[in-house]
């Protein structure tokens, strides 16, 4: 078995002392693990981008993973001056190796997220992002219109069951049990509240994707990104 694909380096786990498994999200392969061989000429950094080849004799072994030449999109390197975006990269990284199955394709998602680990801290872009993220992976919130009345004005809240916007006359004699509509899909006008936001993409994403694995050290990096933003 063997292919060529672009991929962003998530995590390493040492295997000896020139020898790392590594995991890498990728344009066409998806989530993908391999062992990688260590050089000191061509050292590895979580969130860049490589040229990948990998190899395996058979589909149910772990193989081996090459990478062409030097980074194509050295990520690191501009995030060591930046905190901000150092800790978007650690929580983006973390998130995709704890939610992503192995050899799904996420095309859109991989364009994003590349985006997302090398242009500038915004929190719209990540909270998209967040949001692309749930629907790829099969957690669709559809916030376009009232679930109640299909109107797509004056949304203000979103079911927790459902993940569907509801307006603010329909879900007025519910409202202890909704969640607020995410004023950052609202635009300009009312001012956006980032936090209240950012708690709606939270609950489901600990609702659905991290409902099962240790969502603990995941959460905590996000606070780090999130809390920053005002």
């Amino acid at each position: 078995m063997q292919w060529t694909d672009e991929g962003i380096l998530l995590h390493l786990q040492p295997l000896g002392e020139r020898k790392r498994l590594a995991t890498f999200f990728c344009a066409e392969q998806g989530l993908v693990k391999g062992v990688v061989s260590v050089r000191k000429k061509q050292p590895l950094h979580i969130t860049d981008v490589y040229q990948l080849r990998y190899q395996a004799r058979l589909t149910t072994q772990l193989g081996q993973l090459y990478l062409e030449g030097s980074p194509l999109y050295p990520n690191m390197a501009i995030a060591l001056q930046d905190t901000a975006k150092l800790h978007l990269q650690q929580y983006a990284c973390a998130l995709l190796k704890a939610v992503c199955p192995e050899h799904h394709r996420y095309p859109k998602l991989y364009v994003s997220t590349r985006r997302v680990l090398q242009e500038a801290v915004q929190a719209e872009r990540l909270f998209k992002w967040e949001l692309l993220l749930l629907d790829e992976l099969g957690y669709e919130l559809d916030l376009s219109q009232c679930a109640v009345t299909n109107k797509t004005t004056d949304l203000a809240y979103v079911s927790p069951r459902t993940g569907r916007a509801v307006s603010r006359e329909a879900g007025e004699p519910y409202k202890d049990k909704l969640l607020p509509y995410p004023t950052m899909l609202q635009g300009a006008s009312p001012p956006r509240d980032v936090q209240c936001s950012f708690a709606v993409t939270a609950y489901f994403l600990q609702k659905t994707l991290l409902a099962h694995v240790n969502a603990a050290p995941v959460m905590e990096l996000r606070q780090r990104v999130v809390g920053g933003f005002r």
